[in-house]
C-alpha cells in the first residue's frame, strides 16, 4: 500500500458525512459539534490527504464507518456524488441520518433510499438548535447517554 493511500485510511467507526460542496460550511459546523462530543468523524476536505485517490478514499471511509450523516439541502440533492455515497452506504449497510437544512424535496433516487430512515428536518429552527438536536440524535442513535 503506497504511502498516500496509508495516510488516506480512515479511523475505524466513525461518522461519515455526506454533503455537497455548497453545504461546506454547515458540514463543518456537524463535525465541530459531534466532534466535541466526542464522535470522531470523517469529513473529505479534511481527511482526504494531497496525493491520496479521492475516491478510493471515500470509499474506504464509509465502509468503515459507523453512521452516515447526509446534510440535505437543494445542493446535495442535485449533487450525483452525494447519491453515490449514500448508494455505497446503503450497500454496506452503513445507516444514515439525513439532516434537513432546507425545504428541499427529495428525487425519487433519495426517497428510495431515505424513505424508512428517521430524518432531523432543521430548517425551520435555529442553527444552533438544529445542531443540537442532531447531536442528541447521533448520541441517541449509537447508544451513548448525554
Amino acid at each position: 500500500m503506497s504511502a498516500a493511500a496509508t495516510a488516506s485510511a480512515p479511523t475505524q467507526r466513525h461518522i461519515f458525512i455526506s454533503h455537497a460542496d455548497e453545504d461546506r460550511l454547515m458540514s463543518i459546523e456537524v463535525v465541530e459539534a459531534l466532534e466535541a462530543d466526542l464522535f470522531p468523524c470523517w469529513i473529505a476536505h479534511r481527511d482526504i490527504p494531497p496525493g491520496a485517490s479521492w475516491m478510493g478514499a471515500i470509499v474506504d471511509a464509509i465502509v468503515a464507518s459507523r453512521l452516515m450523516i447526509v446534510v440535505v439541502s437543494k445542493y446535495s440533492i442535485a449533487s450525483e456524488n452525494v447519491l453515490r455515497e449514500v448508494t455505497i452506504a446503503a450497500d454496506e449497510r452503513v445507516p444514515f441520518l439525513p439532516f434537513c437544512v432546507d425545504g428541499a424535496l427529495f428525487s425519487k433516487d433519495f426517497r428510495f433510499f431515505f424513505s424508512t430512515a428517521h430524518r432531523l428536518n432543521a430548517f425551520n429552527l435555529p442553527q444552533q438548535e438544529a445542531i443540537g438536536l442532531l447531536r442528541a440524535s447521533v448520541a441517541g442513535r449509537l447508544g451513548v447517554t448525554r
